[in-house]
């Protein structure tokens, strides 16, 4: 059981109204305002980036990574998300922007075109000889995995067994730069080019393993500025080849890796389950309708279903909130792609398959729910009828003048010495004035 969780977001509770925005939105009730400051409940967070676009005054922001980071590894490579070919129009090419990446800095890039393929090939294998409950979920979105772990722990198991494209990619970088370098494996950086705050967390404390494989994360949104410039220079001096002096030592570009259509999809809603080949799938897209999706599932209402793709953002990863690119301009690109871009080899094809029986495409841990069941059966079952006690006397109206999303959760808090009787405005006494004022001030911003 992890005692410390690593989070994506960070609070500036200087700049914090107590506006209670980011207190309702969050869907698993991580957030509380207590004496107009925010009081967080990090086992909660899932780190889906919602309160960090709710909140009208900027209190919440991502937390990712610079070029400062990297000072302590000899050769950095960057392994952009294939969101990012989205981001800059249907004039440039995944091959510019590559080049771009190499420009501002890096030592290398490595597309995950070839890892994006082979996973979408495992996950049909995977789906058709499972021999446990359906549907499965998909594992490429860590905010679900999350959400998962938190609101629906009897449903770890059907998370999909299988690790995610970057984290194969940045095994094979390390070791084969180490070696042709004769450098240590750990001075070779990954840096994963991010275009969601969650994908920090699945590098920073990931669910599936003990460590990452991928060393840190810097965002689109923080590169944007830089790429655009560099593609413009590019643009305009045509200088572009692989021939030029600065991309001599550059081991993945001078490789020219065939970079292939099929790798876009694992940027954009519907991908996975088209390129697998899975039959009876259903992508979901949006937390709230993830959220309903698995309280259907939960509820034994989806049948016939095989596979669930899911992610937290509309549009998918187009949509992640450290993107720049408007989503349905960003997903016309992609489609765009989709159109131009070569089909893999099947001898490529052969080779996946091969390589997925090996078991290289598994993760090193099983997924296990964030909340075990509590050891003292007898102190967890009187706290239940506390809460539920608790629970029948309070108004059920969902104000959040408490400093809680819900009453449920005020009756938790309350069990738990989080909150006491007097912060419901019913218990309030001489506290409702102060309760009031707090409710206008939310109501006026």
């Amino acid at each position: 059981m992890i005692s410390r969780y690593f989070h994506s977001i960070e609070f500036h509770s200087d700049l914090c109204k107590s506006s209670m925005k980011c207190m309702r939105i969050c869907p698993t009730h991580a957030i509380r305002i207590k004496n107009n400051e925010i009081l967080f409940l990090e086992e909660r967070c899932i780190d889906c980036g919602e309160c960090i676009k709710i909140c009208p005054h900027g209190a919440i922001t991502p937390k990712t990574d610079s070029f400062d980071t990297f000072s302590n590894y000899k050769y950095t490579v960057a392994i952009p998300s294939p969101t990012i070919f989205t981001q800059f129009g249907k004039e440039v090419t995944p091959k510019e922007v590559i080049y771009a990446l190499k420009r501002v800095g890096f030592d290398d890039v490595y597309h995950i075109s070839w890892e994006c393929e082979a996973i979408f090939r495992a996950i049909r294998e995977h789906v058709n000889n499972h021999q446990g409950r359906y549907p499965l979920i998909s594992s490429s979105c860590p905010v679900i995995i999350r959400l998962i772990q938190v609101n629906y722990p009897e449903m770890v198991d059907q998370i999909i067994s299988l690790d995610v494209p970057k984290e194969i990619a940045a095994k094979k970088i390390k070791k084969e730069i180490s070696e042709l370098y004769n450098i240590k494996p750990e001075e070779v950086g990954t840096i994963y080019i991010t275009p969601c705050a969650s994908k920090i967390i699945s590098i920073k404390q990931p669910a599936e393993k003990d460590k990452s494989n991928v060393d840190a994360a810097i965002s689109i949104g923080s590169l944007y500025n830089d790429l655009y410039a560099e593609l413009a220079k590019m643009k305009k001096d045509k200088k572009n080849t692989q021939s030029e002096e600065d991309f001599k030592n550059s081991y993945y570009i001078n490789q020219e890796i065939p970079f292939t259509k099929n790798s876009i999809y694992w940027a954009i809603v519907g991908g996975e389950g088209r390129v697998s080949g899975v039959k009876d799938w259903v992508n979901v897209a949006g937390l709230q309708n993830v959220i309903n999706t698995f309280d259907d599932i939960e509820k034994g209402k989806i049948k016939n279903v095989k596979y669930v793709e899911c992610y937290s953002c509309q549009g998918g990863c187009v949509g992640g909130t450290l993107t720049v690119e408007n989503v349905y301009i960003a997903r016309s690109t992609a489609l765009y792609l989709l159109d131009i871009l070569p089909e893999l080899s099947n001898a490529e094809k052969l080779k996946m398959m091969e390589i997925y029986k090996t078991g290289a495409f598994s993760p090193e841990n099983k997924i296990n729910p964030r909340f075990r069941t509590p050891t003292n059966i007898i102190d967890a079952i009187k706290k239940k009828k506390q809460k539920d006690d608790l629970i029948r006397r309070l108004p059920h109206v969902e104000c959040g003048l408490c400093g809680a999303p819900t009453c449920n959760c005020f009756a938790e808090d309350v069990v738990n010495g989080l909150s006491n009787m007097e912060d419901c405005f019913l218990y309030a006494g001489d506290k409702l004035d102060n309760i009031i004022k707090r409710y206008k001030n939310d109501m006026k911003t």
